[in-house]
């Protein structure tokens, strides 16, 4: 009766979280705003996780302490749900996360103090199933990542076509990769300003002769949420490894593909591809396997995950002190942050600042003012706590038997709190990247860890289920609590954002800039003329000879020949455009030669012959 009971209130809870149509949350300001919500779709999770609830209840053998704890986590969040009303303050957020929190331990704690019945045929804890029964959730969760990968490259193209994605940054990796072409006109002048010049990313120039072949800017559309989806990979391993099997991988893989700060990272909040999305199935690998004793190929991925971006030392260094402080290896974590440390310094004081126009590593302005009250007040803002609560909310109860590893990623985290601009601080960033994957392993070590009692409890009531079986049905409530989570944070078709964004935006509609974007590709010649264009239009030319965004532009250094200005009066998103130096900016291109050919809407191109 107790696991009943337990089971029921985790279902009316999240019920009445999920279909709540009436507000949304936003991950830039962490407030709960009232807006019309997603249709029918908000029902599908609540009805996946009410399933998965109502069978861990009926049928694990739970003991007392366990439902006592389940329907105290579930309690609290109801409690907290009910001061989550919309339009109100950060704190409706707050409520809000500390549902999320409690719902996913309250599942985690059903999970964990009952176990699902299996056949003694399902192998022991840390065996792993015939190859012939792991090979359909391998199968599944590939499909998935395929299908993850599929509609974030559709929904960027989207996105780039509706004029939402910028040439910063994906825009400047896209000319980065023009300029490498050996037959592109001036490729060598073009390229003395260079990515590496900000981050030393040499593993992203192996797209290169990809990018050769099918020379179009949906490449990094692809290959950003396909490296970022790809980590699930090693997440299935691992869980297959720690609970014998694969069907338990499967659901570590959906957790991962699920969870809300990835669904957003391939857009970027308009920023788009990042080479330190390269990193993370890298870094994936890299964890999963030291935590499977694989040194050598552990090592192998790291090194490859360095190699992706200097970032990643971060990560690196913080690998050495849990190797050093929690497995007290001390002499192989000291090799390993000295290491980490060593090529930091090499990429950030000799390789970046030999390519940087200010010769020197500049991304080390982000921080501004160090200072210890600096530092202090940096990671006591609001922004700061809004952004782990985001992060942690479905995690938090899988940390709790594995606070170790949090140590690997600590040192990035810290990193990214102190940065002095606050808005960074939101999960439609990127900065969280590399830490991404350590989080989400510390949260499955920790599903899959069953307590002494557990066990005793297990093969004390069931004699025929492994001491397996807590840890997967803990993983598969972990995957539910994820669900509720991104169902709020995330953004899917799955998700309460989406149908509002698709409306607000305009997204379902054809735009009419695109004719203009069309007039200027069939009337001007990519390899016989400049560009230069406002933010969002400036995405659409980069297989011109340059192409430059207007802010800081000077049109007396532009290389003598055939030069295109097309201005849309309604970027904000451009410097020139939101500061009211447009007209200015028209004036100098009129005194520098340039004449009207074309006007739409907002949007008007002038020609320089």
């Amino acid at each position: 009766m107790w696991r009943i009971a337990a089971g029921m209130l985790i279902v009316v809870l999240c019920v009445l979280l999920s279909v709540r149509a009436d507000c949304v949350v936003n991950v830039v300001s962490y407030t709960v705003e009232p807006i019309r919500g997603s249709g029918a779709a908000r029902y599908l999770i609540p009805a996946i996780v009410a399933g998965l609830a109502i069978r861990l209840a009926w049928r694990g053998r739970c003991s007392t302490t366990g439902v006592i704890c389940a329907i105290a986590a579930a309690g609290a969040g109801c409690l907290l749900l009910a001061g989550a009303a919309p339009g109100l303050s950060p704190a409706s957020y707050a409520a809000l996360a500390g549902s999320w929190a409690g719902i996913s331990a309250a599942l985690v704690s059903l999970g964990r103090s009952g176990c699902t019945h299996l056949p003694k045929s399902s192998g022991a804890a840390g065996s792993v199933d015939p190859p012939r029964a792991s090979r359909l959730p391998a199968v599944i969760l590939s499909c998935a990542i395929f299908a993850s990968t599929t509609w974030h490259a559709w929904m960027q193209v989207v996105q780039w076509r509706h004029f939402s994605l910028g040439f910063a940054d994906v825009g400047l990796f896209v000319v980065e990769l023009e300029n490498l072409l050996p037959w592109k006109p001036e490729a060598a002048g073009r390229f003395a300003s260079t990515r590496l010049g900000f981050h030393c990313i040499p593993l992203f120039y192996a797209l290169a002769p990809v990018y050769a072949v099918v020379r179009t800017p949906v490449l990094l559309m692809i290959v950003g949420p396909l490296a970022l989806n790809a980590a699930a990979l090693p997440f299935f391993s691992l869980a297959r490894a720690r609970t014998g099997c694969a069907w338990t991988g499967l659901a570590a893989g959906l957790g991962w593909l699920a969870l809300p700060s990835l669904s957003r990272l391939p857009h970027a909040n308009t920023y788009g591809f990042q080479s330190i999305y390269l990193a993370a199935p890298f870094v994936a690998a890299f964890v999963c396997l030291g935590l499977q004793g694989r040194r050598r190929a552990s090592w192998a991925a790291l090194v490859l995950a360095m190699l992706c971006e200097e970032t990643v030392c971060g990560v690196a260094a913080g690998w050495g002190a849990y190797v050093a402080l929690v497995q007290t290896k001390r002499r192989d974590g000291a090799c390993l942050v000295g290491v980490a440390l060593a090529y930091l310094a090499l990429t950030t004081q000799v390789i970046i600042p030999a390519f940087a126009a200010e010769a020197r590593y500049t991304r080390v302005d982000l921080f501004g003012d160090l200072s210890v009250d600096a530092v202090v007040s940096r990671l006591s803002r609001p922004e700061a706590w809004a952004f782990l609560a985001a992060l942690a909310a479905p995690l938090v109860a899988g940390w709790v038997r594995a606070p170790g590893l949090l140590i690997v990623a600590a040192p990035t985290l810290l990193l990214v709190l102190t940065m002095a601009e606050g808005s960074y601080l939101s999960i439609k960033y990127w900065h969280q990247t590399s830490v991404l994957p350590v989080l989400y392993a510390a949260a499955l070590v920790g599903w899959t860890t069953s307590s002494r009692r557990s066990l005793k409890a297990a093969s004390e009531l069931k004699p025929d289920v492994r001491p397996g079986s807590t840890a997967r049905a803990t993983v598969v409530a972990g995957l539910a609590g994820i669900l509720i989570a991104h169902q709020w944070l995330g953004f899917s078709p799955l998700a309460h954002a989406f149908s509002p964004m698709m409306a607000a935006t305009g997204w379902d509609q054809p735009d009419v800039r695109m004719n203009v974007v069309r007039f200027v590709q069939e009337r001007f010649d990519p390899d016989a003329t400049h560009v230069v264009a406002t933010e969002r239009l400036a995405m659409h030319f980069t297989r011109y000879v340059t192409v430059r965004s207007t802010p800081g532009v000077i049109f007396d250094a532009i290389p003598a020949g055939r030069c295109v200005l097309v201005v849309d009066r309604s970027d904000t998103w451009d410097r020139t455009v939101s500061s009211g130096r447009i007209e200015a900016l028209l004036e100098d291109a009129s005194a520098a030669g340039f004449g009207s050919v074309m006007t739409q809407g907002s949007v008007e191109v002038f020609v320089r012959e």
